[in-house]
């Protein structure tokens, strides 16, 4: 869930346009690039699976 709520937020920031890019944003925070990258991509699941995540159930 910690997870989710980090990739989301950065997703909202680069939306912003706080960071022009993965990497500028990654510097700023301390993170791996890589890192990053994989994170955001969780911001691509399924909405019914972000909410199966948050629920704490398993998706059918």
């Amino acid at each position: 869930m910690e997870a989710l709520a980090r990739a989301f937020r950065y997703q909202r920031l680069l939306d912003e346009g706080q960071y022009a890019s993965i990497t500028e944003m990654a510097e700023a925070e301390r993170l791996d690039r890589g890192y990053m990258g994989r994170l955001l991509q969780l911001t691509l699941l399924a909405p019914d699976t972000v909410e199966a995540i948050l629920d704490g159930g398993a998706t059918e």
